[in-house]
């Protein structure tokens, strides 16, 4: 049973800085003075390593799917392992680790205990040499923050393998903070799961953390803090210890701390924070309670096992799952004493599930793009994963941050050059939308932002007055008026935009598969916009140009992404018989697709232009801005001149037969004649 909260006297063996030096909160916090951090590779290894005064602290080392392998005090003689011994050695990957897992899911299988009836999907559980879900790990230069892809994608238990599967991909990232605190926070993209291949609902969702201490070093464990500060409840190791109590914790329960009662001056002890509130669920102008934080404690043969988790009662595919905890060694009588732990903790995020309507608003939408940009990236093996490690350069697409402002685009519609526009103005719902020519007075309601939704569709709204397109009265019928209205993500706001062979743009409303416009053909300023069954002709073709602040191009090219992989932008090659068709924009009609590969945004830094051409039936690419005397198409692309992390050579190659060009990866040229070397793709 309970314990009476001990009362220790404030002897410190780190000197501390006041709360006021936290004030930025999690995602702001710098490290306190006189703290450093790095991170290191040891043969395979990634290691997080804390440093005060030039003397080592604590360190971390990162395992597969981006488990913390081990976590070891690093003064004496020699490191001090924190976390329990696996029952697989150090052959396993299986310490910090996180574990979904569908509680409603529950059904009896063949040779399947009890206690593996639910469906589980975790993280980490990697032995040596086997297949792990990290496809990526990244370094942030600017501090000491390392950014961990994975994507689960097999059952916990094997045996259930051929009757669930499912796949959530995350990032789990790592950050140093304040007086060496590290900062764990993960998202997850719930992508849905099945059960002997038919989609189900996933309820009663869990997203569990096992943190296995080692029981010799810990006996004591202490709930939240009074203000003396000492735990408000503590429990010892063994009698005293409510295994497998599932708690709801509460405001006054945001931590947890593990520690040796005996000699606090000299052993270390472990904070373990969480958000003081409970999780919610993202909505259009607030964040309302939706599940709860709890906590599980058992003891394991050699382990004191901690199990905080986040409860959630339904997600739908596309959801993303956002928490924060807090990992917090510290030597002594620190972990009992610091004034200012209830108002770290306060600090920690609050855990929220947000929908994909929101996932923009939020900041998230370039983290849903990097996790579906890796869906189909293989894992790496776990004693391999300091290969991932990548310290240099990366595709800009990859490393933009979830803040960056909103790109704005112009639309011109083809037959009048003119920029899709709002009449008069207007900050009105209905407003219709009309073609006018650029205004350097306009730029602010010809400039259109374009959000893209898991589905691949896109709303379309206006920087002016912040309203979306879409058909009057959502009509489906030809000839209705295109009007701005208040978003609200609904079917009618929904366009489809499908990339020509010029490099232009058809824009469909995604509902009435219908076109986006000029009504008549017309080139007179102010002609209206209008739905039109889709004819390939000039009134319905649209160039996207991306715009600065002025509302002039930027000459960047718009490119959207695609689920599932990276189109920001592609190239495509395509065949028919001994014709070759190589792009960024679409394949002829009766070329069959052959190969796909990620480009780089255009004309950044380690980039080389690389323009495409026609020659007779045939196009292809060249890095002669004159087409070698052939035909430009009008379609410039980018690649990258020198190898990246996942990047792959990208050959000219000339077939011997009909002599047209074509691209491969290797220099073999599937057994025709090798031209040059382009440049750099990624897969």
């Amino acid at each position: 049973m309970p314990m009476t909260p001990r009362r220790y006297s404030a002897v410190l063996l780190l000197p501390f800085f006041s709360s006021g030096s936290w004030s930025a909160g999690l995602e702001e916090m710098k490290l306190a003075p006189e703290w450093e951090c790095k991170v290191i590779t040891e043969q395979d290894d990634i290691w997080l390593k804390t440093y005060f005064k030039g003397q080592a602290q604590f360190d971390y080392r990162i395992g597969a799917g981006g488990s913390v392998a081990e976590m070891r005090a690093l003064k004496g003689s020699k490191p001090l392992a924190l976390l329990a011994a696996s029952p697989y050695g150090r052959l396993a990957d299986q310490q910090v680790q996180w574990t979904v897992i569908g509680e409603k899911l529950s059904r009896k299988l063949p040779n399947v205990p009890a206690s593996g009836w639910q469906y589980q999907v975790a993280q980490g559980i990697a032995h040596d040499n086997l297949y792990a879900p990290t496809v990526a790990i990244l370094v942030k230069p600017s501090g000491c923050q390392v950014d961990v892809f994975s994507i689960p994608k097999e059952q916990y238990r094997p045996e259930q393998r051929a009757h669930w599967q499912g796949s959530f991909p995350n990032l789990t990232s790592y950050r140093i903070v304040g007086a060496g605190a590290l900062a764990l926070r993960q998202v997850v993209r719930i992508s849905g799961a099945r059960v002997e291949g038919k989609p189900l609902t996933l309820g009663n969702l869990r997203l569990q953390t096992s943190l296995p201490l080692a029981k010799d070093l810990f006996n004591t464990l202490g709930l939240g803090l009074d203000k003396q500060p000492a735990p408000v409840r503590s429990f010892a190791v063994g009698s005293g210890l409510p295994a497998f109590a599932d708690w709801k914790q509460d405001k006054s329960d945001p931590l947890l701390l593990a520690y040796n009662s005996k000699g606090l001056a000299d052993k270390p002890g472990l904070i373990l924070g969480s958000s003081n509130q409970a999780p919610c669920r993202q909505g259009g102008n607030s964040c309302e309670d939706f599940g709860e934080q709890r906590l599980n404690l058992f003891e394991a043969s050699n382990s004191l096992n901690l199990l905080p988790s986040t409860l959630l009662p339904g997600v739908t595919p596309g959801d993303m799952l956002d928490q924060t905890m807090l990992l917090y060694p510290h030597y002594g009588l620190q972990t009992l004493s610091r004034t200012d732990l209830n108002w770290l903790m306060a600090q920690i995020p609050r855990p929220r599930l947000v929908p994909v309507g929101q996932q923009k608003m939020v900041g998230l939408s370039v983290i849903a793009a990097k996790l579906a940009f890796f869906e189909d990236t293989p894992g790496l093996r776990s004693n391999h994963l300091a290969r991932a490690l990548n310290l240099n350069s990366l595709p800009p697409q990859l490393t933009q941050s979830d803040d960056s402002a909103t790109q704005y685009y112009r639309l011109s519609v083809v037959s009048s050059s003119q920029l899709l526009d709002i009449a008069d103005a207007s900050l009105d719902e209905g407003a219709p939308t009309l073609q006018s020519p650029f205004r350097s007075q306009a730029t602010r309601h010809q400039r259109w932002a374009l959000n893209r939704d898991i589905s691949g569709n896109f709303s379309i709204s206006n920087l002016y007055s912040g309203k979306c397109l879409e058909a009057e009265d959502s009509s489906n019928k030809p000839g209705i008026q295109v009007q701005q209205f208040s978003c609200h993500q609904g079917s009618s706001q929904k366009w489809t935009l499908r990339p020509l062979i010029t490099g232009q743009w058809e824009i469909m409303a995604t509902g009435s598969k219908l076109c986006l416009d000029a009504a008549g053909g017309s080139r007179e300023p102010g002609a209206a916009m209008q739905l039109w069954p889709c004819n390939g002709r000039d009134p319905q073709k649209w160039v996207i140009d991306e715009v600065g602040t002025t509302g002039k191009p930027t000459g960047r090219r718009f490119h959207p992404f695609n689920e599932g992989t990276f189109s920001g932008p592609r190239l495509t090659q395509g065949m028919q018989g001994n014709r070759f068709w190589t792009t960024s924009a679409v394949l002829p009609a009766g070329f069959g697709k052959q190969g796909s590969w990620g480009l780089a945004d255009s004309n950044t830094d380690g980039t080389r232009a690389v323009y495409e051409c026609r020659n007779g039936e045939n196009n292809f690419l060249s890095l002669d801005a004159g087409c070698e005397n052939q035909t430009y198409t009008g379609i410039t692309d980018w690649l990258y001149a020198t190898p990246i992390p996942g990047a792959l050579p990208l050959y000219r190659c000339r077939q011997r037969e009909s002599g047209a060009y074509f691209v491969a990866n290797n220099r073999n040229c599937d057994g025709q004649t090798l031209d040059k070397l382009l440049g750099f793709v990624m897969r």
